[in-house]
């Protein structure tokens, strides 16, 4: 079935950033399900992780941002969460591949420093006082990669469907 799934992604030859997260979702699902991943608390510290997760929250302020420089600005406020640099990483280290290896590591890391990142994530998206359908997409794959619970989108709490 893993399999099936995997080549049912990949089958157009071309993986569009929706399709990798539902892909992404529904693998570590079914991996941990079946006993391929058994979750299991993370040990590593925030400085371990800190690059991965100023990748994550790099990309979530640049999914809901409609400029470069409101990108930045929402960057900043989730890396000072994560205490990381206000500057983000360079756009073209922020690939679909380098995001999942991000969330691979990040699934290793403390789960105090897991929720952080979520809440980065949170406070990154919600930088311009709103969150929007697409952001919240992304964070709710981003806690589902860390195993960690998010709510469904509740009326009114999340606008418009861009992001």
């Amino acid at each position: 079935l893993i399999t099936i799934i995997k080549s049912c992604i990949g089958a157009d030859d071309r993986l569009d950033f929706f399709e990798w997260l539902v892909g992404r979702i529904i693998l570590r699902r079914l991996e941990a399900r079946v006993g391929l991943k058994v979750p299991r608390p993370g040990t590593r510290p925030l400085a371990a992780v800190r690059e991965e997760a100023r990748s994550v929250v790099c990309m979530v302020a640049r999914r809901g941002a409609r400029t470069e420089e409101a990108a930045a600005r929402a960057y900043v406020v989730g890396a000072e969460v994560i205490g990381a640099p206000n500057v983000p990483p360079d756009s073209s280290a922020i690939t679909l591949k380098a995001l999942g290896r991000a969330l691979d590591v990040l699934g290793e890391a403390r789960p105090e420093v897991q929720v952080l990142v979520l809440r980065a994530c949170l406070q990154t998206a919600a930088m311009d006082g709103l969150i929007r359908t697409g952001e919240y997409q992304v964070i709710r794959a981003i806690a589902d990669s860390l195993g960690l619970p998010m709510p469904p989108i509740l009326p009114g709490a999340v606008q418009g469907t861009g992001g």
